[in-house]
């Protein structure tokens, strides 16, 4: 019986997904760090080489005449998808401990595929449909029914906000005195301060989308603590960056989510 398409899987390596990608033509990878920095033209053909051989062996890639190759054609759907979609989705996760994910979503219609790494290997997948990158969200950052922050929404530099993290160490008391010395009201001040120091969990999604050959960019952040959770927004004062930070319930900020995906998928007529 044939699978479903959502229970479809390719894993490779690195090197393995440049070669594949190259063999289809794609030369950068949203999101993808380069496999290769710093190597010589002749260690990365070899590299190439030996991973075309291990993807033949498995049966992703079938060796044809005159050197030529052929593509298993889910995997050539799937990195596809991956060379040239329409819009792609970053979403990272991060706890408190030295633990954090990142989950790449590209589609290019009808295909929405997702990749992460794990153990080394970068694991893609198929969606069921452009739902699921909303549902994706919902899951990692386990978003259901927490309660917004007691506190007004402020906007800061970011590098005020970088420098409230790093005296983390220091407690809660410090990093309210560094927020409050730029000029952030107290009230909004502590209560940032007692997510910085009680953190849960933070996270980010960063869309990338591409209409009629022009390319833009949006995305938002989430921050959440003992006492709730905040949507975070990054936006430019002076070309200086700064920082939205706006008490959000996990419902509001899922709405905010939905609204980010819908923004940078395109229109079903095209």
């Amino acid at each position: 019986m044939e699978l479903p398409l959502d229970e479809w899987r390719l894993s490779c390596s690195p090197i393995e997904l440049y070669t594949l990608a190259a063999l289809l033509g794609g030369e950068i990878l949203i999101g993808v760090p380069d496999p290769f920095p710093g190597w010589l033209t002749e260690e990365i053909q070899a590299a190439m080489d030996e991973a075309r051989q291990s993807l033949v062996a498995r049966g992703v890639l079938a060796s044809r005449s005159e050197g030529e190759v052929g593509m298993d054609v889910v995997a050539a759907a799937l990195v596809g998808t991956l060379i040239a979609p329409r819009t792609a989705f970053l979403l990272t996760h991060t706890v408190p401990e030295p633990s954090s994910r990142q989950i790449n979503i590209y589609h290019r219609p009808p295909l929405t595929v997702a990749m992460e790494q794990r153990e080394g290997q970068w694991v893609l997948r198929f969606l069921p449909d452009t739902d699921a990158i909303v549902h994706q969200v919902r899951e990692l950052w386990s978003l259901d029914a927490q309660q917004a922050v007691r506190a007004s929404p402020f906007s800061l530099p970011e590098s005020v906000m970088e420098e409230a993290r790093q005296v983390r160490p220091l407690g809660e008391t410090e990093i309210q005195k560094r927020l409050e010395k730029a000029g952030i009201p107290s009230a909004s001040a502590g209560a940032l301060a007692h997510t910085l120091a009680n953190p849960l969990q933070n996270g980010a999604l960063v869309a990338i989308g591409s209409r009629r050959g022009v390319w833009d960019t949006g995305g938002l952040g989430m921050l959440e603590g003992e006492n709730g959770l905040w949507l975070l927004r990054s936006f430019s004062r002076q070309q200086d960056p700064w920082i939205e930070c706006v008490p959000r319930s996990g419902p509001q900020l899922l709405a905010d989510v939905e609204a980010l995906v819908k923004r940078f998928l395109p229109p079903p007529e095209e």
